[in-house]
């Protein structure tokens, strides 16, 4: 800036000044073009396609949050209503049993035997459901201890009924001898642990399977224990049981069929085959086995 003295007069200075300031106020030119605006800039379809977009977002959040509301309403609805238990079909009646107990047995069998003359007898009995056979069962003495036991079943056969007639013999079952032993001991809360082969006897009723047994019961086991069969076609009879020895003695074959030719009948009732059969064997006792003590 020139100073003062280069001026001729003050009218000389003072059109510098209004000069410079025109200057100054004058608009620079821009240094680069300025960019334009975002929305001049895209095409307009792009902004079309935005908002369309942005209108189908909102419209999707608004039937969802619809939807929601709905289902929770007809959740709502639904709980005030008593749901209806699905239809179950009704449990199939239990099998009709096989065996009907009597309630007060008439004693049609005695055993007058002198080694179980001082033992306990519980006499029981029942009778087919189909076919009307009987068996009695017969129950000397206890298992635990030491003194003689005996579990004996006479099973006198009845007949199959059709209707009001009947037509052959009850369908007796005839398992192998462990199995019928082992079946026999489980009513009684007893367990077969061993068993021998069996041995053929013959006695007054016809030939007996014996076989010297273990049996146990809890923390108790008998070793010197027999089962034994017998099996009579004519007239329909089953013989068959488990016994053991007092103490420690041994109860052989011989013992055992001793035991079961003192079976004697003492009601026949109106059975007039069972009571011709034991009127038939009563001259066949056995001499080895001695007189028999009748039980009193």
């Amino acid at each position: 800036m020139p100073s003062t003295a280069a001026f001729q007069s003050g009218n000389a200075f003072r059109a510098f000044i209004r000069a410079s300031g025109q200057e100054r106020t004058r608009p620079r030119p821009p240094l680069a073009q300025a960019r334009p605006p975002l929305a001049k800039a895209l095409p307009r379809q792009f902004g079309r396609r935005v908002a369309r977009f942005a209108h189908a977002k909102r419209n999707l959040a608004v039937k969802a949050v619809a939807i929601g509301l709905i289902s929770l309403a007809a959740v709502g609805l639904l709980a005030q209503f008593p749901v209806a238990a699905p239809v179950r079909e009704a449990p199939p009646p239990p099998p009709a049993p096989v065996w009907l107990e009597i309630a007060k047995p008439v004693r049609v069998y005695d055993l007058p035997a002198p080694s179980l003359a001082h033992e306990k007898l519980d006499y029981a009995a029942r009778r087919h459901a189909t076919g009307g056979g009987r068996e009695d069962l017969l129950t000397f003495g206890e298992f635990a201890g030491k003194r003689p036991f005996l579990r004996l079943s006479v099973y006198r056969h009845g007949a199959e009924k059709v209707g009001a007639a009947k037509v052959g013999a009850e369908k007796a079952a005839d398992p192998p001898f462990f199995v019928d032993m082992a079946r026999r001991a489980a009513p009684l809360g007893l367990s077969l642990d061993h068993m021998q082969l069996e041995q053929t006897q013959v006695t007054r009723f016809g030939d007996l399977e014996t076989a010297a047994l273990t049996l146990s019961e809890k923390n108790l086991a008998r070793e010197n224990c027999r089962g034994f069969r017998l099996v009579r076609a004519e007239p329909g009879l089953t013989l068959a049981g488990l016994a053991c020895a007092a103490g420690s003695e041994p109860l052989s074959a011989q013992d055992m069929a001793c035991l079961v030719d003192r079976l004697d009948l003492l009601n026949a009732g109106a059975d007039r085959p069972l009571r011709d059969f034991f009127g038939g064997v009563k001259a066949r006792r056995m001499g080895a086995c001695g007189e028999i003590a009748r039980r009193r």
